[in-house]
């Protein structure tokens, strides 16, 4: 058996994968518009990687998209922006299948109205890939996309909140019977950073909770109230990661579809393939991502409200 090489690639870009942020320049890209604009410049690069084999890429398979919060407002992540962003991965990169990781709370989180946009984005996520549209249009027969087949969730703002309900449980933080997107909003304090550390999130002890306190003793789950250390939770991600990737390359499976006409579609117009992987990627969020079995009663109690959130 022949084993056919392929690679990862990773593109940071701080606005968007859309026409509006894209620059027509020759060659790269002027560093005063870096992680800012994107160019075709920037596309080819990366489809013209080479492999060891002499080959180049050509097209991308699959693409794991993170929405750039903070660096754009919640305001600029809607609907249409979204869906550009799913017409250029499919008409640039020829991608197959796109995972849409839902964003975590982190620093950058200061008040009610922020957790509130985190949940709008997160929702607005999962709504896009439910409503994702089969290949071809039932009505006239045109395809939407020429290459993407589909788009699924990768449940990582889900998970983090787990993990911050966990923490405040191990580390007996005083809730007083507040809701996690009020507690979380304990920083340490604004002076000793630029942005600083939630204390549920970051603190493995309790300290003051007025926002006088520049240290605190630190867990060893998040890096700086923002990054996740990848030693610490990274075996759950990279484990739905697999999981989800394998409901997507996996041989087609018309078992799942309850209602259908005679050309294999459900009736809200998803073909039974499109809903079996959406379902079974949702299976892997549950699986690896679902922290119910593996923490203490008392915490189970706490994060069994999340899961109604998804």
């Amino acid at each position: 058996t022949t084993i056919t090489p392929g690679i990862s690639a990773l593109w940071r870009n701080n606005r968007f994968f859309t026409n509006e942020h894209r620059l027509d320049v020759n060659g790269t890209i002027p560093s005063r518009f870096k992680d800012l604009k994107w160019t075709k410049h920037d596309v080819q690069a990366l489809l013209d990687y080479q492999l060891p084999d002499g080959r180049t890429i050509e097209r991308f398979d699959v693409v794991l998209l993170r929405l750039p919060l903070p660096h754009v407002t919640a305001d600029e992540i809607q609907k249409d922006v979204l869906l550009q962003i799913f017409h250029n991965m499919d008409r640039l990169f020829h991608v197959k299948y796109i995972i849409v990781a839902t964003n975590h709370f982190m620093n950058n989180i200061k008040s009610l109205q922020d957790w509130h946009d985190l949940e709008r984005i997160r929702a607005l996520v999962r709504t896009v890939v439910e409503e994702f549209p089969q290949p071809n249009n039932n009505n006239n027969n045109t395809k939407i996309y020429q290459n993407l087949q589909n788009v699924v969730a990768l449940e990582f703002g889900w998970f983090t909140d787990q993990i911050i309900d966990a923490n405040v449980q191990a580390m007996n933080f005083p809730t007083n019977h507040r809701s996690r997107q009020n507690y979380t909003l304990d920083h340490l304090a604004n002076h000793c950073y630029t942005w600083s550390p939630s204390i549920a999130m970051a603190c493995a002890q309790v300290v003051e909770l007025n926002g006088t306190s520049c240290q605190c003793p630190r867990n060893m789950l998040v890096a700086d109230g923002q990054h996740y250390c990848m030693n610490q939770v990274g075996a759950r991600l990279a484990a739905a990661m697999a999981c989800i990737l394998k409901c997507l390359v996996d041989k087609d499976d018309d078992t799942i579809g309850d209602h259908h006409d005679d050309h294999g579609h459900n009736d809200d117009g998803t073909t039974r393939n499109q809903k079996r992987q959406q379902q079974c990627a949702d299976s892997c969020n549950q699986r690896h991502l679902s922290l119910q079995n593996a923490l203490p009663t008392t915490t189970r109690t706490t994060t069994s409200s999340s899961s109604t959130e998804r």
